[in-house]
């Protein structure tokens, strides 16, 4: 997920530092290539013992093949639902530029406007990912609380029902 901002803030550096832009490159890119490393080494480490089957394959695979399986055997389908949609929002900026591409071949008059807004789609292809993701996906739901408050004259009682996160 780093790498497309990192492809942005190089193209938003060399617009906005155009004098001096090759040395500010080379500090943000210093710094920011470790981080891709670095970073995702850090938000996976617990994953490491996770439990998990390994199994040997039969035919066709050849042999030594093996297969990972996870022991979680309840399935969430909203959260498939959500990787579902995830992955079709992958296809939206392939699709664009395909339609970018073929009204500049089709139309070369239009080449002019096409140059100028097809760095906004291309763009635009990291941030439709993370946000189907976000709004689909089950981890990301906020849960209403229902609150009820009822007094009477010797004590004050507050009840919640729901999930809170």
């Amino acid at each position: 997920m780093l790498f497309p901002v990192i492809f942005c803030a190089n193209r938003a550096i060399i617009v906005f530092f155009p004098k001096n832009h090759n040395e500010v490159c080379s500090k943000f890119m210093k710094l920011s290539l470790p981080l891709t490393v670095i970073l995702p080494c850090c938000f996976t480490f617990f994953m490491i013992p996770a439990v998990g089957h390994c199994t040997q394959l039969t035919a066709p695979y050849p042999m030594g093949a093996v297969i990972s399986i996870s022991r979680n055997v309840n399935k969430n389908y909203k959260a498939e639902l959500s990787l579902t949609i995830t992955m079709i929002s992958l296809f939206v900026p392939f699709f664009i530029n395909a339609v970018i591409a073929v009204l500049a071949l089709r139309n070369p008059s239009l080449i002019g406007y096409i140059l100028s807004i097809r760095p906004i789609f291309i763009d635009t292809a990291t941030v439709f990912e993370p946000w189907a993701f976000y709004y689909t996906h089950p981890m990301f739901k906020r849960y209403k609380r229902k609150t009820t408050v009822s007094s009477s004259p010797i004590a004050m009682v507050v009840s919640s029902s729901g999930h809170s996160r």
